[in-house]
């Protein structure tokens, strides 16, 4: 198994209110997830959200590391992928120095996602 979410060194984002409120509260998510992985060897949230979350918290990430966010193989991944892409949920784009390398970032149609994790904060915080 792979080991739980990874603790990336990216440099930090450039975000809204919004976008930093709803980043708290999917890393008290991922956090309590990888918890209940490591306690109970079982996940609550389901690999489309642990991508989005991870999405949320960095920004955008080259594929190989959004990989790790979740316990999918690399088929099943790139199947999931494709599947949220369709939905408008992630885009996916070349880097210019090197177009080996993809990199994953949350689509337009994501936006309600991100204001709804912002919403909750305060009655997550608080409790």
């Amino acid at each position: 198994m792979r080991p739980l979410s990874p603790i990336l060194a990216l440099p930090p984002l450039k975000r809204s209110v919004l976008e930093n409120r709803a980043a708290e509260v999917a890393t008290i998510l991922i956090d309590l997830d990888d918890l209940l992985i490591k306690t109970t060897g079982s996940a609550a949230l389901m690999p489309q959200a642990r991508l989005l979350i991870g999405l949320l918290i960095h920004g955008s990430m080259q594929m190989k590391d959004a990989l790790m966010y979740t316990p999918l193989s690399y088929r099943a991944f790139y199947v999931m992928i494709n599947k949220l892409k369709a939905l408008g949920l992630i885009e996916s784009d070349g880097v210019e120095d090197d177009r080996r390398i993809r990199r994953v970032k949350l689509g337009r149609r994501a936006r309600p996602i991100i204001k709804l994790l912002a919403e909750s904060r305060g009655a997550l915080i608080e409790k």
